[in-house]
């Protein structure tokens, strides 16, 4: 169902109807899930990029969380291919939250993917 309400969602961004698709793309990130909005960016839906890198970036901000990256990590995988800014911003909170809970070891390997992704650029 989530996968179907993200799609949806920039089918309506795509027809100009932003605030449908916010609110399509809140329904179907809810309870933290990122897999809705990858499939979207690995399917090529997510389009246009600037809608979906402001929904990535908000997926992002719910998602951060020192005690559990792996939904970060979900992120950067997908997003490194199809929307690396969104892929850099991902790695930048996360070490960013590490670093603020004092989990330097964890913040430290946050910040050197970070640059192997900063260093690779924008056309991956």
């Amino acid at each position: 169902m989530g996968q179907f309400a993200m799609d949806l969602a920039f089918v309506h961004a795509r027809a100009g109807d932003t605030d449908t698709a916010r609110r399509l793309a809140g329904l179907a990130d809810e309870g933290l899930d990122s897999g809705p909005f990858l499939h979207a960016l690995a399917s090529g839906s997510a389009r246009p990029a600037e809608l979906a890198m402001e929904m990535g970036t908000a997926l992002v901000d719910k998602m951060v969380n020192p005690a559990w990256d792996d939904g970060i990590e979900g992120i950067v995988e997908v997003a490194q291919e199809y929307l690396p800014d969104l892929a850099v911003y991902a790695c930048r909170a996360q070490a960013a939250c590490e670093a603020a809970y004092g989990q330097e070891e964890n913040a430290a390997r946050w910040r050197t993917r970070l640059t192997h992704l900063e260093a690779a650029g924008p056309s991956r």
